[in-house]
């Protein structure tokens, strides 16, 4: 599963760079960043869209919501999880796909200049385990930093990686 934010776009409202994950896609506008109808209606055929009405409390949070609004697509099927908040050239989405497929227990992280999670790539053992949605749940109800969450998913998954 893809999860792109709307920070991602580039200039324009281009989405092409994303188009290279295999799997299912979701794209998540933030407030005040929400797309123009035709750039929307455009986006649909390529992405699952979802239009934040109030800002998350933390990344943590809006995966949790994301994960609880799509339970259905991570019982049923197995894929790796990519997180992005920022553009990106294609060969990376690609390539981070690939790379969560081989490396099942696979957990990277990237942040922003600011200390922001920027990407966050889990294998797809770790993306589809039951347990996922109990560790982000326990980040959301204890106000996880984006730092603090991927030290916990280390800790949380790191028999995955033995």
């Amino acid at each position: 599963m893809l999860i792109a934010t709307s920070n991602c776009l580039e200039t324009g409202g281009d989405m092409g760079h994303l188009l290279g994950w295999d799997g299912p896609a979701l794209l998540v506008f933030l407030p005040g960043q929400h797309p123009r109808r035709s750039l929307f209606r455009q986006l649909e055929k390529d992405f699952l869209v979802l239009d934040c009405l109030e800002t998350p409390s933390s990344t943590s949070a809006l995966l949790m919501d994301i994960l609880s609004f799509l339970k259905v697509h991570f019982e049923n099927e197995s894929w790796p999880l990519l997180y992005m908040d920022r553009p990106c050239e294609p060969a990376f989405v690609k390539a981070q796909g690939e790379l969560g497929r081989r490396h099942p227990g696979d957990l990277e992280a990237a942040f922003s200049s600011q200390g922001a999670l920027a990407t966050l790539r889990l294998g797809e053992m770790i993306a589809t385990s039951p347990v996922l949605r109990d560790v982000l749940s326990f980040m959301c109800e204890n106000r996880i930093e984006d730092r603090q969450m991927v030290d916990l998913l280390n800790l949380s998954f790191s028999g995955a990686r033995a």
